[in-house]
C-alpha cells in the first residue's frame, strides 16, 4: 500500500496536540482522504469507517472527531498518542506498533480496470507486459507488481498528487491507456464518483488480499476498551443486516462475504 506512508511515517518526529488527557472520552480519528473508507470531514458523505466510529462509539457515550492529517502524520500521531485512531492500518509494519480490533475495517485488494470494449483479463503480472498502463507515483501495489513497475518498461505512465487515480481512469476510459488499477474500493468509489461506469469494466483482481484496521494507539488509556467496542459493534450491524446500509452509501461490498 501506500509505500511513502510507512517510510516517512517512520521518519517524522512532528507533534499534534494530545487527543487524551482532560477528554478521556473524546476519540480523535485521523488519517489522509481516502475515499470511500475517510472522505471530507464535515460533509454528508465523510467515510464509510467515520460513520461507522460515530455509530458505534456515540452509541457507547463517547465523543468522535475526525480530522485529515497527511498520512505520515497521522500514522506517527497514532504510535505516538496524539491521536486515539489511525484508520486504514494496514498488517505490516505499522500495524504491529498499534491496537487492532479483532474486526477490520475493510480489505486491501488491487483490482485491474480497463475499457468495457477490451477482452484484456488480468491473469498475473505478466499479463500486463506490452500494455499501455497508468500507475500512481509513490503508491506501493503488491510485490510483483511493484518490481514490475520499478523495472520501468515503455509503457508505464506515472500521475502523481491526490487526483492521480481519477487522471489514470478517465486515461483508460479515453483511450490513452489501456490498464490502470488500485485498491479494489478506492477505484470503484472513484469510478461512480467520476460517471465513468458505463466506459470502465472490471478485468480482474490480484487474488491476494489484505485486511485494513481502525488501530488504536497503545499510548492513551482505554484504547484496548475502544478495540474491543469496533469488534463488537461491527459484530451487531452484520449480524442485524444494518452494517450493509453503511456500504451500500458508498458502493462497498461487504468484505465478510468476500
Amino acid at each position: 500500500m501506500r509505500c511513502t506512508r510507512v517510510i516517512l511515517a517512520l521518519l517524522t518526529g512532528l507533534l499534534l496536540p494530545s487527543a487524551g488527557g482532560a477528554h478521556a472520552d473524546r476519540i480523535v480519528i485521523a488519517s489522509d482522504e481516502w475515499c470511500p473508507y475517510n472522505c471530507e470531514p464535515g460533509s454528508d458523505k465523510p467515510g464509510y469507517v467515520v460513520e461507522l466510529a460515530r455509530h458505534i462509539f456515540e452509541k457507547a457515550g463517547h465523543e468522535v472527531v475526525y480530522k485529515t492529517l497527511p498520512w505520515q502524520r497521522a500514522l506517527q500521531a497514532g504510535m505516538d498518542g496524539d491521536v486515539t485512531a489511525v484508520i486504514s492500518v494496514s498488517e505490516e509494519p505499522e500495524g504491529r506498533q498499534m491496537i487492532k480490533p479483532r474486526e477490520p475495517m475493510g480489505l486491501y485488494q488491487v483490482a485491474f480496470y480497463t475499457r468495457t470494449d477490451s477482452n484484456w483479463q488480468y491473469d498475473g503480472v505478466d499479463s500486463l507486459k506490452g500494455k499501455a498502463i497508468g500507475v500512481i507515483g509513490g503508491y506501493s501495489y503488491f510485490h510483483a507488481l511493484d518490481a514490475y513497475i520499478a523495472r520501468r518498461p515503455d509503457k508505464i505512465n506515472t500521475n502523481r498528487g491526490p487526483t492521480a487515480l481519477e487522471r489514470n481512469l478517465k486515461m483508460v476510459a479515453n483511450g490513452r491507456l489501456e490498464i490502470t488499477m488500485d485498491n479494489s474500493a478506492v477505484a470503484n468509489y472513484t469510478i461512480v464518483q467520476s460517471g465513468l461506469e458505463d466506459k470502465l469494466r472490471l478485468a480482474g483482481k490480484n487474488p491476494s488480499a489484505t485486511t485494513l484496521h481502525l488501530a488504536f494507539t497503545k499510548e492513551q488509556p482505554n484504547t484496548a476498551h475502544y478495540a474491543r467496542l469496533w469488534t463488537q459493534g461491527i459484530r451487531r450491524l452484520l449480524e442485524s443486516g444494518e452494517l450493509a446500509t453503511f456500504l451500500e452509501r458508498y458502493n462497498v461490498a461487504d468484505w465478510h462475504r468476500e
